[in-house]
């Protein structure tokens, strides 16, 4: 059995909330760039994305939950891949789509408690996404 069962549930609702809290914050910034999804979308994939990562960390022993977290990997991959859209220029618009998948990433880091990890990657995913505005913004102009 995993030492990781002892977890006391204020732990894990923490790890879920800081996770939520951070898919909030990646979402508003896909929501205020106009993109189909969102804040609801962003936040709510990283609530599930950490609360079944926690839900293995706390019911399964650590060689068994690597099966767990690829069956989230992929679910994460199957609902991001519904996400493409078509932009205006007429080209696919992956930017959600890849976004989706590494905030369910992220979320999956802090759920096994890697606060830095996951709040230095959801940076390093904004920084991303404000430098290509930046650039966009000054071809714009």
């Amino acid at each position: 059995m995993s030492l990781a069962t002892n977890l006391p549930e204020l732990t894990i609702i923490g790890r879920v909330a800081i996770a939520t809290a951070v898919g909030l914050g990646i979402g508003l910034e896909r929501h205020q760039n106009g993109k189909i999804a969102g804040v609801r979308t962003y936040s709510t994939i990283a609530l599930a994305t950490a609360l079944l990562t926690v839900l293995g960390i706390h019911f399964f022993a650590p060689e068994q939950q690597v099966y767990l977290l690829a069956a989230t990997v992929i679910g994460l991959a199957v609902v991001s891949s519904k996400i493409s859209v078509i932009d205006n220029d007429g080209r696919p618009e992956f930017s959600n789509m890849v976004a989706l998948w590494a905030t369910g990433a992220i979320a999956m880091a802090i759920a096994y408690g890697m606060y830095i990890l996951g709040a230095g990657t959801a940076f390093i995913l904004l920084a991303i996404y404000l430098i290509k505005d930046f650039i966009e913004e000054k071809q714009d102009k």
